[in-house]
């Protein structure tokens, strides 16, 4: 309790949230992540497999203890004080569909918010790019490295409430945006 105190204090001097602002969010499709091989080369483009990744196809699958889930993917760009120039960032976020009606519960259903720039080949970000975006904030700022994880903090939770919000909606039913 003592170290959340501590840190709301130092988040009302250094106020992370006006540190960055992002552009508009761009959720560019998904993927299915079916097997141990999807997950493995989740987002990466290879020349002989290019067309299975960028393809949206429907897969049935069979009796399976481990549910499928889709790696949703898009890009946004992002303008921060602890960089001179706008960058494009590209992101995944892991969904599980486990029933047609969405509840309070689904949130939970949702893996890791993975962000990465400057990445060639890829079509989203794989776990293994997981900070990435992180640890390039770290590199190429001047400030010190507290304060960029707590700005880091607050951009990938307002970017998870985004996302979250975006993907939920598309995916009920009585939904009016765009289905995937």
């Amino acid at each position: 309790m003592a170290d959340s105190i501590v840190l709301k204090l130092l988040d009302l001097f250094i106020k992370p949230k006006e540190w960055y602002e992002y552009g508009p969010l761009t959720i560019e499709g998904f993927c299915f992540i079916g097997k141990k091989e999807d997950q493995k080369n989740a987002g990466f483009i290879h020349e002989d497999h290019k067309n299975d990744y960028l393809e949206l196809r429907k897969r049935s699958f069979g009796i399976n203890p481990v549910k499928p889930y889709r790696d949703y993917y898009g890009r946004f760009k992002l303008k921060t004080r602890l960089l001179p120039e706008e960058i494009e960032v590209l992101f995944a976020i892991g969904y599980t569909m486990n029933q047609k009606v969405v509840t309070i519960d689904d949130y939970s259903n949702f893996s890791w918010l993975r962000l990465a720039t400057g990445l060639n080949d890829i079509i989203y970000p794989n776990l293994a790019h997981q900070k990435q975006l992180l640890d390039y904030l770290a590199q190429h700022a001047n400030v010190s490295k507290f304060v960029i994880s707590r700005i880091y903090h607050y951009l990938e939770f307002d970017l998870l409430h985004d996302l979250t919000a975006e993907i939920l909606s598309r995916e009920s039913p009585n939904s009016k945006f765009k289905k995937f």
